[in-house]
């Protein structure tokens, strides 16, 4: 049956549960949606009973089409999130009610790109999508700007997704970046810790970000350095405490875990001067194989 997004929901559900029970000889009612779109798409592995992961993966993410754009979630099972085609899709999914989350969702099927796809029109030229403006001093406002050098082809992925929901040109308007030391990063970050230890105050991620120029990623190996040196991290709500908890330290655990971090700054780092300079016709053949 075909529907749009508007028509997902409890009702639908409702009808669908009047063809059950659903099994051999009956399968459970397929739904094609069309000229959709994907949105907040993240994978993880799954985890057992003891909170052990397992090497399955799940796809979570907001299905969105014209009749609904506030999006209505979804899962796909075994498939990682780079998998869902960039712009407008057509796919196949069930309407399932998930207990544990309290809410109703889709089950992605199968899905390809749609005929009305931006990405598919420009399919022939996708040199159309992505413009290169590094070196350009005045920017048109027509195109969406990405002014952050990523550090991924994913980072740039997720601009294009944006982009493609906007109907709009994506402009890398990066400049090369002016990194510091990695050692000076983690001096300023353990600067920071011991600061917030002694003045009982929070910080949140973002500003860690910020503050350090760094990655989520290469922040976790800071964090797990820190928890080496004796510190301890509590979250609280969306802030983030971090106190000196113990002076004794495992010398070769510390060495081991700020080593770790500085080589995530270094690969983070060297990653920002590849895109920094990257050619675009590269940049188009990356993304366009996606």
């Amino acid at each position: 049956m075909a529907v749009t997004v508007a028509d997902l929901g409890k009702e639908l559900f409702n009808e669908l549960k009047l063809l059950e029970p659903c099994g051999m000889g009956n399968p459970v009612p397929k739904l094609l949606i069309q000229n959709c779109w994907f949105e907040n798409s993240w994978n993880r592995n799954q985890q057992d009973s003891r909170g052990k992961k397992v090497q399955y993966i799940k796809t979570d993410f907001e299905i969105r089409d014209d009749s609904f754009r506030s999006g209505f979630p979804g899962i796909w099972w075994g498939h990682y999130k780079d998998e869902l085609p960039m712009g407008r899709c057509d796919c196949i999914a069930e309407l399932d009610y998930n207990t544990f989350k309290k809410r109703y969702e889709i089950r992605l099927i199968a899905v390809r790109k749609s005929e009305n796809s931006t990405l598919f029109k420009h399919a022939v030229n996708p040199s159309a999508l992505i413009v290169d403006w590094r070196n350009v001093s005045i920017k048109e406002d027509s195109a969406l700007i990405v002014e952050e050098c990523p550090t991924s082809w994913d980072d740039l992925r997720a601009w294009l997704k944006r982009s493609l929901y906007n109907q709009q040109q994506l402009a890398i308007a990066w400049s090369k970046p002016e990194n510091q030391p990695p050692e000076q990063i983690w001096l300023i970050l353990v600067g920071i810790a011991k600061y917030l230890s002694r003045t009982n105050q929070t910080v949140t991620r973002i500003q860690l970000l910020e503050k350090l120029s760094i990655k989520d990623q290469t922040l976790y190996f800071g964090f797990k350095a820190l928890k080496c040196l004796g510190f301890t991290l509590t979250r609280l709500d969306r802030n983030l405490q971090i106190t000196l908890h113990s002076t004794s330290v495992v010398e070769t655990q510390a060495d081991a875990a700020v080593e770790q971090f500085l080589a995530a700054v270094r690969e983070e780092q060297f990653q920002r001067e590849y895109f920094a300079e990257v050619p675009l016709s590269t940049i188009v053949v990356m993304i366009n194989s996606q």
